[in-house]
């Protein structure tokens, strides 16, 4: 991502109570970055991030097609101005298959992408937020990310989410702003083995929707701390870098 205003960028986060974004959450905090998250319960964060050890940690509670909710999300208070944050992480994803989860990815993109929109013509300054989203691998419509035993599983149990996911991703690909899109491989539980361990594939977003491939990487799987540790020290850490704007980053061991 392009270097933001300062080494230490404002972060507004979105799915971060479980998951990679809770771990981008916890080195950002270590970090001593202002971190704005939006939360549809509070409470599952208060008590492993108090406010008397991270003051500026700020939980907004409500969902992600909270249009209000998510502003407040996307701004913090500098002085007598409100300014958007410079960089925005969303892990938001499927909780379970019930109706209205089916399209919670696009859904809470288009509410994002319009609240900034909403904050601009209340006033708010600074530049246009970076965004990261974490996607999923098979989701490209160019070829395969997955391995060939895998197929099966993501055609039969990963269909629904990887069709809203790739709605997701259209949205930020035509949003204009500064973005990079993640897709890890099936995400898995455990402490970060590393970023030695992990293998980075790269696709280059082109005009009209399509992609160059860089670099191609297929595993079977990847830790949420270590995808979680990627976007920090690449994207987060020191404003990030121009390296991943504008690329689609596929991560696995």
């Amino acid at each position: 991502m392009s270097l933001p205003t300062s080494i230490s960028p404002t972060l507004a986060l979105f799915g971060a109570t479980g998951g990679c974004c809770r771990a981008v959450l916890h080195r950002s905090l270590q970090a001593g970055l202002s971190v704005n998250v939006l939360a549809r319960t509070p409470s599952k964060l208060t008590t492993e991030f108090p406010s008397t050890e991270y003051p500026q940690l700020t939980i907004i509670g409500g969902n992600i097609r909270d249009a209000k909710a998510v502003e407040r999300t996307l701004t913090f208070t500098e002085g007598t101005s409100t300014k958007l944050v410079e960089i925005i992480v969303s892990g938001v994803g499927m909780r379970s298959f019930g109706e209205s989860e089916r399209t919670v990815c696009e859904d809470g993109m288009n509410c994002i992408l319009s609240s900034i929109t909403e904050t601009r013509a209340e006033g708010a300054e600074g530049d246009d937020p970076k965004i990261v989203v974490i996607s999923t691998k098979g989701c490209s419509t160019e070829r395969r990310e997955v391995p060939v035993l895998m197929i099966p599983v993501y055609a039969v149990f990963v269909r629904i989410p990887i069709i809203d996911k790739r709605k997701m991703e259209t949205a930020v690909r035509k949003s204009g702003l500064k973005w990079c899109i993640l897709r890890p491989s099936h995400l898995t539980d455990g402490e970060s083995k590393g970023l030695a361990k992990v293998r980075i594939g790269v696709e280059k977003s082109q005009k009209g929707g399509k992609s160059e491939t860089q670099s191609e990487e297929i595993g079977y799987s990847i830790r949420r701390e270590d995808v979680g540790l990627w976007i920090y020290q690449e994207l987060v850490c020191g404003g990030g870098t121009e390296e991943w704007e504008g690329k689609i980053v596929g991560l696995t061991y």
